[in-house]
């Protein structure tokens, strides 16, 4: 990136609205229909954003992996993204979890699924462009994960993510991703993520590995339990519990 690219090339132009009426992670769901005792106990994590290649596939087998790992499962995972890279990862693993669900007749009954399953956590990744699916995916999360690369387009592109966000009234987390060693501009699109939300203290590195284990179905962790990306995987899980599980920053979870 161009040494005078500064934060303020970074400012994210958005046309916020008041938030609305909390549907996602209440008693009700959109279509007026109860949960069930163990949708209510369900945590919906809903990977998000408008930008192509943010790395939301690859956050979303990362953190699904990670939480059945540390025993925060069952964990189930939806692929809303028509290009359906999270059903090709997983249609490539030999471990039984976590557990992906088909949302052919719909989003309500794909999460009534989860939830007969048993499953504690559903993260759902979802497509770059606007769809019907997307937006009701963000209005049920408990928390949607924005991963951003430290560029400008995927600094401009955050807006809608967080507009839809804000409307539905469901808390958000940005992580910044694919961040290259000895660049400015990650340190730079911190600062400016920070004026329009919390952003995970972890960030994820450009690593090869993350690409690499995809293909057989794998995540780094998997690979290398004790290398690098582990403990970025580590990392990003505690960020992202404390804020589902808190609801507000990270060391306010802690307390």
């Amino acid at each position: 990136m161009p040494a005078a690219c500064t934060v303020a090339h970074f400012r994210i132009r958005l046309a916020l609205q008041q938030p609305t009426r909390r549907i996602g992670g209440t008693v009700v769901l959109i279509d007026g229909r109860p949960k069930s005792r163990m949708e209510a106990r369900l945590h919906i994590l809903t990977v998000a954003s408008r930008k192509g290649g943010a790395g939301k596939t690859m956050v979303t087998s990362l953190l699904g992996v990670e939480a059945e790992r540390v025993g925060a499962g069952p964990v189930c995972l939806i692929d809303a993204d028509p290009m359906r890279g999270l059903t090709m990862w997983w249609n490539r693993r030999v471990a039984d979890t976590p557990v992906l669900v088909a949302h052919d007749n719909g989003l309500v009954p794909a999460i009534a699924a989860a939830a007969a399953h048993g499953a504690k956590l559903l993260i759902i990744d979802t497509a770059p462009h606007l769809e019907e699916i997307t937006v009701e995916a963000v209005a049920r999360a408990t928390l949607v994960l924005i991963p951003v690369r430290p560029s400008p387009q995927d600094l401009w592109a955050v807006g809608t993510t967080v507009e839809m966000a804000k409307r539905a009234g469901v808390p958000f987390l940005f992580v910044i991703n694919a961040v290259k060693h000895g660049v400015s501009a990650t340190a730079e699109a911190a600062i400016a993520l920070s004026e329009y939300g919390q952003v995970a203290k972890q960030t994820l590195y450009d690593r090869t590995a993350y690409g690499g284990t995809a293909v057989i179905g794998q995540t780094a962790p998997e690979r290398d339990p004790s290398g690098k990306a582990a403990d970025e995987a580590r990392g990003l899980w505690e960020c992202v519990i404390k804020k589902m599980v808190g609801g507000g920053n990270e060391q306010a979870a802690a307390a």
